[in-house]
């Protein structure tokens, strides 16, 4: 894996539903993305000859991709959204939706309404809104994004814990 510190990394996330809308987005957004563009799609069969595409990525490597890049664009996972803050870097967030079939609710949406109030990521929901987020980021100083606090962090990682107690069926965080 080729890794730059001014690339791109977009990831999907694990879930079994298609997430094809957030790839949709980047392919036309290409041309502005810092290189190399790594994607890890998941269960979201994809392949572009532009990105350098993963199906999924160990862990170890996913935290050290997100250091590695400028840019980070992911689903509103919790797992990826805290650890992209933790590496230093606003992340462009895309919500899984219910009504798209991307996910069993909309849990997503709520989790990234919040963080985005609070200025933690950019939530974006189409193209439009996606291409002005990669260019706010690139023109934003990413360390001036430190952690305003440790309680965003530890309410993700609560929340975090309750889903996977529960077998994340159902549970709205927010």
């Amino acid at each position: 894996m080729t890794l730059n510190k001014k690339g791109t990394f977009i990831t999907i996330g694990n879930a079994k539903q298609s997430f094809r809308r957030l790839l949709d987005c980047c392919i036309q957004i290409r041309e502005i993305l810092p290189r190399p563009i790594i994607v890890q799609y998941g269960n979201t069969k994809f392949f572009h000859p532009d990105f350098e595409c993963h199906e999924f990525i160990n862990a170890e490597l996913f935290i050290h991709t997100m250091r590695s890049s400028k840019i980070v664009i992911a689903h509103a996972g919790a797992g990826s959204i805290l650890n992209s803050i933790r590496a230093g870097t606003k992340p462009i967030v895309m919500a899984r939706m219910q009504e798209n079939q991307e996910h069993i609710n909309n849990h997503q949406l709520d989790l990234g309404l919040r963080l985005n109030q609070d200025g933690y990521i950019y939530l974006v929901s189409n193209l439009s809104e996606m291409q002005g987020a990669v260019f706010r980021a690139l023109k934003s100083k990413d360390c001036d994004l430190i952690v305003k606090n440790s309680e965003i962090f530890n309410y993700i990682e609560s929340s975090l814990e309750v889903m996977d107690s529960l077998g994340r069926k159902d549970v709205k965080p927010i």
